[in-house]
Parts: structure tokens; C-alpha cells; sequence
């Protein structure tokens, strides 16, 4: 990705295609997105995604997560100072 985020004039159409329910229940999940996750991971994700011309938003979800999997989400190891009988 060069530079800044450039989004294309039809992108939002492209991410919220549909009509009725399915439109707001699409926009209210890319709201969403927007609002609880990283702004760099979540536009690579939305370029890298605009690159094939694919906007599942679960698909797109996915790989924000990846991006964002081993900085937000990594599970203790096992701490070798701690007594047996020590509970947290």
C-alpha cells in the first residue's frame, strides 16, 4: 500500500450492496468495524480487499484479525516463577 488510504467513488456501494434489511444490517457491521478495530489494519485489509473486488464483510473481518491476532490477543504461557498451589 502506497501512501494514504484512496478509497474509490463506488467503494461504499461495493461494501453495503443490497437493499432493505440486508443494507442496514451490512452498514451496521461496517460501522462497527470502524468503530472496534485498528484503522491501519482494517484499511490494508479494506485496499487488500479492494484489489480482488471483494467485500464479504466476514471475510474482511477475518483478515483484520489476523493482522491485529498477535497484538491484541495473545494467551499467557506458562510462568515458570509461579507456585503450583498459586491461583490467579
Amino acid at each position: 500500500m502506497k501512501g494514504g488510504y484512496s478509497p474509490r467513488a463506488d467503494q461504499p456501494a461495493d461494501l453495503v450492496s443490497g437493499r432493505g434489511a440486508a443494507f442496514v444490517a451490512a452498514g451496521a457491521a461496517v460501522v462497527k468495524m470502524v468503530r472496534d478495530y485498528p484503522q491501519g489494519p482494517l484499511l490494508s485489509a479494506v485496499n487488500r480487499a479492494a484489489e480482488y473486488g471483494l467485500f464479504d464483510l466476514d471475510r474482511l473481518e477475518r483478515m483484520v484479525l489476523r493482522q491485529i491476532a498477535t497484538d491484541y490477543f495473545v494467551l499467557p504461557t506458562e510462568d515458570k516463577d509461579r507456585e503450583p498451589d498459586d491461583e490467579r
